[in-house]
């Protein structure tokens, strides 16, 4: 039992030493901050959760389409993609602000992460690329991808 740790620890740890050096990690390392990270930026699939307070026809999720823009009551298309919630909360207060809800008060969360994704490849039962919602670690990746196979090696 302890030779089998021994081997999945190295393993663990050729994975990690591999994966430092793939643009992959980074979009996983983005992906792996709290939701309130103010340094998040929204891409493409996402959901966002905005509340417009005291107006609860404009409060409800809202998916980022592949243009990288959610469709708004009033403000049309706004552009989200690359922003930060709190910049996303701007743009719509000054929205509504401008024309429609004088005191707009907004809040946007992630509601859904679905635009960041990792591929997992090598001895694993079923590797492929993984979307990665919220925060996740290298071990629960590992584990979508069906852990490792009997033939993986310690290296």
């Amino acid at each position: 039992m302890g030779l089998r740790v021994l081997i999945m620890v190295k393993q663990l740890i050729s994975l990690l030493l591999l994966a430092s050096l793939t643009p992959a990690l980074a979009a996983a390392q983005e992906v792996t901050r709290p939701p309130a990270s103010p340094t998040y930026l929204i891409g493409p699939a996402d959901v966002l959760k905005i509340q417009v307070f005291e107006e609860a026809s404009l409060s409800g999720n809202y998916s980022v389409d592949s243009d990288g823009t959610i469709s708004f009551p009033f403000l049309n298309r706004v552009p989200v993609r690359g922003k930060t919630l709190s910049e996303v909360e701007a743009v719509i207060t000054a929205g509504l602000r401008a024309d429609y809800v004088r005191r707009a008060q907004v809040s946007v969360e992630i509601a859904q992460y679905r635009s960041r994704s990792i591929y997992v490849m090598g001895e694993v039962k079923a590797p492929g690329k993984y979307t990665i919602e919220g925060q996740a670690t290298l071990l629960e990746v590992i584990a979508k991808a069906g852990s490792f196979t009997t033939s993986a090696g310690p290296d």
